[in-house]
């Protein structure tokens, strides 16, 4: 059995994974096809249709992350971990870019919640 300190360093390991090789690879492969599509491409709306597509991954992202904070307001706990200030960072990438295909922040509960007030706390010790 997994004692409740292993639990949770797994959980936080999970997320700190999560918010560069899962959340940031969704979203980069959307930014990276704005920077470098041809205009012609840009102008004739494929890239829009592109966008929609590669969105659908991050708002599974998302939406994974949202159920998991579900009665929560941290990642592993009742402070900020690590986990907490990575996957913050990704999602406000996410939500400063616009990559969730024209989803508004305001759907998701952890940022309803508060989520985004991470930013500025001090990252708990001793883990």
């Amino acid at each position: 059995m997994v004692g409740k300190d292993e639990g949770k360093r797994n959980r936080i390991r999970t997320f700190i994974h999560a918010a560069e090789g899962t959340f940031l690879i969704h979203a980069l492969a959307i930014t990276y096809a704005r920077w470098f599509a041809p205009e012609s491409v840009k102008s004739s709306g494929e890239l829009k249709e592109l966008e929609k597509g590669l969105a659908i991954n991050v708002g599974k992202d998302l939406d994974w992350l949202d159920s998991e904070l579900e009665g929560k307001r941290f990642i592993a706990g009742d402070g900020v971990s690590a986990a907490d200030t990575m996957c913050l960072f990704s999602v406000q990438f996410i939500f400063a870019r616009d990559l969730c295909a024209g989803r508004k922040v305001g759907e998701w509960r952890m940022w309803r919640g508060g989520y985004g007030s991470v930013r500025g706390r001090r990252v708990g010790k001793g883990l």
